[in-house]
């Protein structure tokens, strides 16, 4: 018989480790995100493999957070690509914030909570596995998922730099206008990645909850 601890505790690591080293190198702001993906989904298995209450709740509860997170993220890269063809590159996003000061602001909180930095949701869910890991006697993948937490910094913090710390170069743009539709999502997310991050109790006690039955 196979031992699935081990199997599922290299593939979280891989999967973290992977995602996070190649996310690094990427000049495309999609694949970016796609290769940080892949990191997320070995911070999941992570809480799969503990398989106690306190890490399959926070699972969930990653979940949750990540659709709000992610889906923001992309909203504003849809939204740039739909303006002027721009939004793709990570390059596209010098001296995004003295163009459009609210988008290139939301686009920070997205990628900080994506980076899980602290109040956001993605903080408090990054925590809750993290700590299930630890309790849970998995000392070293623990230690690997705040190495692949401390190395994907480092890329989102890139866009954010470019945002804020450089300009375009001889090129003046028009602000980007965001349709109500856009805006509509943008405040959704954005809602939700800080409150579940201020407010975690009520969610993670929900998904406790609705998983329980299969611990009792």
């Amino acid at each position: 018989q196979p031992d699935w601890s081990r199997l599922l505790w290299l593939l979280s690591a891989c999967t973290m480790l992977y995602g996070s080293v190649v996310a690094i190198s990427q000049r495309n702001i999609i694949r970016m995100l796609a290769y940080s993906s892949i990191a997320h989904a070995g911070i999941i298995i992570m809480g799969l493999l503990v398989y106690n209450v306190i890490g399959v709740a926070g699972v969930m509860y990653y979940l949750l957070v990540y659709t709000f997170m992610n889906m923001g993220a992309f909203a504003i890269v849809t939204m740039l690509i739909r303006d002027d063809n721009k939004g793709e590159n990570i390059s596209d996003y010098k001296g995004l914030a003295s163009r459009h000061p609210l988008l290139s602001f939301l686009m920070a909180l997205f990628l900080l909570s994506l980076a899980g930095v602290p109040p956001t949701g993605g903080f408090v869910a990054k925590f809750f596995i993290l700590a299930s890991a630890i309790n849970a006697h998995y000392y070293g993948l623990a230690v690997i998922g705040i190495v692949a937490t401390a190395i994907s910094l480092f890329f989102y913090a890139k866009v954010i730099f470019y945002m804020y710390m450089r300009e375009l170069e001889g090129i003046t743009e028009s602000p980007h206008r965001t349709g109500f539709d856009y805006k509509v999502v943008l405040a959704i997310t954005a809602a939700g990645t800080v409150a579940i991050g201020i407010y975690p109790a009520p969610f993670m006690d929900m998904a406790m909850k609705a998983i329980k039955p299969f611990f009792s």
